[in-house]
C-alpha cells in the first residue's frame, strides 16, 4: 500500500469514527430535547388552557386591578413559557439536521469514492470552538431579529440563527451536508408551527377574556 493510500485510509477511518460518535451524540440530544419539548408544551397548554376556561379568576376578585396589569402579568409568564418551549423545539430541529447531515456524510465515506479532501479536517478528540466569540453587533442584532420572528412563526433556520458549534472544523463532507440540510430544513417545522400557533391562539383568547371579565 502506497503512502498516499495509507493517508487516505487513516483519514477516512478518523472521519468515520468522528461521524459515528457525532450521530450517536446528536441522536441522544435530539431525543432529550423532544421529551423536554413535549413535557414543556403539556405544562404550557394545561396551564393556559385552564386559565382560559376557568370560571372565576382570583385576580378579578379585586376590582381595583386594571386590565393592563393583569394582561402584563399573563404576558410575561406566557412569554417565558413560550421561549422555553421554543428553545427545546428549535434545538430538536437543529439536532435533526445534524443527524441527517452526518448520516449522509457516512454514506459518502462508506461508498469509498470520495476524494481525501472530503475527510479533512477530522477533529477526533478536538471539539470545535463556538463561533459566538467572533460575532459582531450587526450579527447579534440580526440573530435577535430572526429569533423574534421564529417565536412568532417558526422559520427555516438556514444561516439566520446561530447554533452553539462552529462547523468549520468538521470534515468537509459533513460541512457540505450541513449546508444542504440547513437549506432544505426539516419536516419537524410543521409540527412546531402547529404548537406555536395553538399557543398564540390561547394567549389571544386569554387577553380577550380578561377584557370581557372586567366589563
Amino acid at each position: 500500500m502506497s503512502k498516499r493510500e495509507e493517508d487516505r485510509k487513516a483519514a477516512q477511518e478518523r472521519a468515520e469514527k468522528f461521524l459515528y460518535d457525532f450521530v450517536a451524540a446528536y441522536r441522544t440530544y435530539h431525543n432529550h430535547k423532544e421529551r423536554n419539548a413535549y413535557v414543556s408544551f403539556l405544562v404550557y397548554f394545561t396551564f393556559f388552557a385552564s386559565a382560559l376556561l376557568l370560571g372565576d379568576w382570583p385576580l378579578h376578585k379585586e376590582k381595583h386591578i386594571p386590565d393592563i396589569v393583569t394582561i402584563i402579568c399573563v404576558t410575561i409568564f406566557w412569554l417565558y413559557a413560550l421561549i422555553f418551549m421554543k428553545w427545546q423545539l428549535r434545538n430538536r430541529r437543529i439536532a435533526a439536521i445534524y443527524v441527517a447531515a452526518a448520516q449522509e456524510s457516512l454514506a459518502v465515506l462508506l461508498a469509498n469514492t470520495a476524494p481525501i479532501s472530503k475527510f479533512r479536517p477530522a477533529p477526533v478528540g478536538n471539539p470545535p470552538l463556538s463561533s459566538k466569540q467572533d460575532e459582531g453587533l450587526a450579527r447579534r442584532l440580526q440573530t435577535a431579529f430572526w429569533l423574534t420572528v421564529d417565536h412568532i412563526w417558526p422559520i427555516n433556520i438556514n444561516k439566520h440563527i446561530h447554533v452553539d458549534v462552529d462547523p468549520s472544523a468538521y470534515p468537509l463532507c459533513l460541512v457540505e451536508a450541513l449546508e444542504r440540510k440547513y437549506q432544505e430544513g426539516t419536516g419537524a417545522i410543521v409540527h412546531e408551527r402547529l404548537l406555536v400557533l395553538l399557543g398564540w391562539l390561547i394567549y389571544v383568547g386569554i387577553v380577550i377574556r380578561i377584557v370581557l371579565l372586567q366589563e
